[in-house]
């Protein structure tokens, strides 16, 4: 997938060194990609070294993952309960519930499924420790949490669960555990679970990852979180139009809507609550889902999305639990009952498998993907903006512009499409409009040097245009303060220092720019300049065919090369016929161009065919002296005078030799 997996697997600068010492430190280090999640970055080094960019071998890691972590959830919670149908039940919909496809499908969310297993053994663990206590089975569920910290940090909900866990369905705090003692059992894990929220919290600001409180006030943060609560309830319960992305509201949320957000959320808790001695289940399962979607409601803003199906992996549990002990008691009632609690929970299994499978299917590749999220949600601006660069890598450019302004008419304040629209702009040669999205994209809070450096090499473009070349290359010169190793702006310096004349310095730009890796038929159509002005012919016959292998039939490049192919001093180089075929396979030979004319009527001469020399030059002629183009005229006439004199012109032989 374009989105995520390009970071941090098929362009993570760190998983070609695979699993050694040094890679092993790097993890733990530094944080990555926003985020400090150590044993993630090792679970996919390792992926890496087994399956290289085989994306196969990472997905069955994450399937594995999800299913050891689904029985590991079964298992507990039949030692814990004693009671294997709702447990099945729960660790149904745990496993196959569509709202879980993102986190197993999406190569990225590694750190989820990781996670989840070690908070599967983490529970695993309390109950081994509550059946029996000891300091060793303490320091396994410590190191459990531990692990499960370093793999993503949203277990620092984990003792809240536990403490959840010691209501129903342990009942430890009517069995001797006062709530006291209950609380500072869990202190040595709520310690290291504050401590890893403060470190993620850290990163996530220092790298950027936090909206500002100042541009994403409280109360909005507030209205989405409640609305967000609403949102993942009602998807759990009807899991349709599933989108990899949903765009924060913002300000859009309407008051009234965020109010009954609050008067249903109140209910339900209120309700959950008087029924806890009656049906605890009810209570821990509604708390369990409310407190661990905390640190991923938004009242810390990440990002730029409202909510996101991958935070209710683990929040999940709390509404499947709840449900299933419902059924359970449903189920006493009598045979009846049972039967039709049993059909209600093979069909919802059913239900939730195929949804899953229609699902997973959205996640084939990139183009699906965006496609079902903006069906999902139209408007979807990072979809607009996501699908835009794959379509772009696909080759398919015609395609990518209505995209990125899409994006940007539902996202004004997008800056990364702003930058994408400058870029496609500069590519297709409308520079004024690429500095305008630029500049855009600068005010919007987009500083990244790379960006600056572009707006730099737009405004040299335009002024190139208008002719100053003195001012673009002094924009140039900033941009490369800014990027030493822009390969794009080195090029773009070579082209103006050889409009300016100066062949010599344009060399080096020209050289270092390729050395960068820069491979278009301008830079090697600027090096053949270079080589013309130092007498090298074979050399710029070279470097002009080598530009026309990159971009065939510019008519440009195809007259240079024809030219020096049909007038070269050097007879060794001269070949008229290859000059005419090229002119010829570039269909160029009933082009009126005054240049291109000229150039087929030296050919016409090399090649010994004379009238059609004379013929082929006239017309050049004329049209240089409609255009205006007096210069070119007399060389022409001249020219034409040896044509008729059955004589073919040959360029005087360059300073230095060839």
């Amino acid at each position: 997938m374009s989105y995520d997996d390009l970071d941090y697997v098929v362009e993570n600068p760190h998983l070609p060194a695979g699993l050694s010492r040094a890679s092993l430190a790097r993890a733990f280090a530094a944080p990555y990609f926003y985020n400090w999640t150590p044993l993630t970055s090792v679970s996919l080094l390792l992926d890496y070294s087994l399956f290289g960019f085989d994306p196969a071998g990472y997905h069955l890691v994450n399937l594995a993952l999800h299913l050891a972590s689904s029985l590991l959830l079964y298992a507990t919670l039949r030692r814990a309960t004693r009671e294997p149908w709702p447990s099945a039940f729960a660790a149904a919909v745990f496993a196959l519930h569509p709202l879980h496809v993102e986190s197993v499908a999406w190569v990225s969310e590694r750190k989820d499924v990781l996670a989840g297993l070690f908070w599967m053994l983490s529970m695993r663990a309390y109950l081994a420790w509550c059946e029996r206590p000891s300091a060793a089975r303490y320091g396994a569920l410590f190191a459990a949490l531990g692990l499960g910290l370093l793999s993503k940090p949203m277990l620092v909900t984990l003792p809240g669960a536990l403490l959840l866990l010691d209501v129903w369905p342990l009942a430890r705090l009517g069995r001797g555990v006062s709530a006291r003692r209950a609380v500072l059992e869990k202190l040595p894990l709520l310690a290291l679970a504050v401590g890893f929220a403060a470190l993620t919290f850290w990163v996530q600001h220092a790298t950027g990852a936090v909206a500002r409180a100042a541009a994403l006030p409280f109360g909005l943060r507030l209205g989405n979180a409640l609305d967000s609560y609403l949102q993942y309830l009602a998807a759990s319960l009807w899991p349709a139009r599933l989108a990899v992305f949903y765009p924060h509201p913002q300000g859009s949320l309407p008051v009234p809507r965020v109010a009954l957000a609050v008067a249903l959320l109140a209910a339900i808790t209120a309700a959950a609550l008087l029924r806890a001695r009656s049906r605890p289940y009810l209570a821990v399962g509604w708390l369990w889902f409310l407190g661990t979607l905390v640190p991923v409601i938004g009242l810390v803003q990440i990002g730029m999305h409202a909510r996101a199906d991958r935070y209710t992996y683990i929040p999940l549990i709390g509404l499947a639990l709840a449900v299933a002990w419902t059924g359970r008691d449903l189920a006493r009632r009598g045979p009846g009952p049972r039967r039709a609690v049993a059909a209600a929970g093979l069909c919802a299994a059913i239900a939730m498998a195929l949804a899953s499978h229609r699902q997973a299917a959205t996640w084939r590749d990139s183009v699906s993907l965006y496609e079902h999220a903006l069906e999902a949600v139209p408007g979807n601006f990072l979809a607009h903006y996501g699908l835009a660069g794959v379509l772009g890598g696909a080759g398919r450019e015609g395609e990518v512009e209505p995209h990125l302004r899409a994006a940007i008419a539902s996202e004004p304040g997008f800056s990364r499409a702003h930058a994408a629209l400058g870029d496609l702009l500069l590519r297709q040669g409308r520079h004024a409009e690429a500095l305008r999205s630029y500049e855009s994209a600068l005010r919007l809070g987009g500083q990244e040097p790379e960006l600056r450096a572009a707006r730099q090499r737009a405004r040299a473009l335009v002024l190139e245009g208008r002719g100053d070349l003195a001012a673009a290359l002094a924009e140039v010169e900033a941009g490369l303060a800014l990027l030493p190793a822009e390969a794009a702006l080195h090029g773009l310096r070579g082209r103006l220092l050889l409009r300016q004349g100066r062949p010599g310095d344009a060399l080096a730009s020209l050289v270092r720019a390729a050395e960068l890796g820069l491979r278009t038929a301008e830079l090697h159509a600027g090096l053949a300049e270079v080589a013309l002005a130092r007498g090298e012919m074979h050399e710029a016959t070279r470097q002009y065919a080598e530009a026309l292998r990159l971009e065939p039939g510019r008519p440009e490049l195809v007259n240079n090369l024809a030219w020096l192919l049909a007038t070269s001093a050097d007879a060794s180089l001269r070949d008229p016929t290859a000059a005419l075929a090229l002119l010829g396979s570039a269909r160029l030979g009933s082009s009126e161009d005054p240049a291109l004319l000229d150039t087929q009527a030296a050919a016409h001469a090399a090649a010994g065919h004379f009238e059609e020399a004379v013929a082929a030059a006239e017309r050049a002629a004329r049209g240089a002296e409609r255009a205006g183009s007096d210069a070119l005229a007399a060389g022409i006439r001249a020219r034409l005078a040896l044509y008729r004199a059955r004589r073919p012109y040959v360029e005087a032989p360059p300073p230095g030799g060839g």
